[in-house]
């Protein structure tokens, strides 16, 4: 039986089990000085028939049964929203985080290609100098082995000079 049922059942039962004392009681709690036939016919008076409770038990048992499928109903409505909400929510929040990526990608791609531009004009610029050394040193080279000849040959004057 499900859950609706259960508390149907339940409110059924209670309703059908309800009695009032026999004897009604003055303020003090004590019992009245009636006698037990007035004391029953007063309770006749004061419950319904027995007709009478049943439709009052199938009216609320109705409007229990009427909140439950109103609550469930509102319930499974709530239930959808928020599960839409937190789809889109987490929907938008994927496509945030795709773009900051992909923005981040571009970014570092740009700043790549500016590194690697410059990277390659100061390893051409270092190509350069370093040709111009060697043509330097070459040059150094060159003109230290004509010094180096002709103070050669100013020592080989001086010593047929002296000699």
């Amino acid at each position: 039986m499900s859950a609706r049922g259960q508390v149907i059942e339940k409110i059924t039962t209670t309703t059908r089990t309800i009695r009032r004392d026999p004897m009604p009681t003055t303020r003090r709690g004590s019992q009245s000085q009636s006698s037990p036939r007035q004391a029953n016919e007063a309770q006749e008076a004061d419950e319904p028939s027995s007709s009478t409770l049943d439709v009052d038990t199938q009216e609320v048992a109705a409007m229990v049964e009427g909140y439950i499928k109103g609550d469930s109903r509102t319930l499974d409505a709530k239930r959808e929203a928020i599960t839409k909400s937190y789809q889109n929510r987490v929907g938008q929040a994927r496509n945030d985080i795709n773009d900051l990526f992909s923005e981040h990608e571009r970014r570092v791609a740009r700043t790549r290609k500016a590194q690697l531009e410059r990277l390659s004009e100061l390893i051409k610029e270092k190509a350069g100098i370093e040709k111009k050394m060697a043509s330097s040193i070459r040059t150094l080279e060159a003109a230290y082995l004509c010094r180096a000849q002709e103070f050669q040959a100013v020592i080989q004057d001086r010593v047929k000079d002296l000699g």
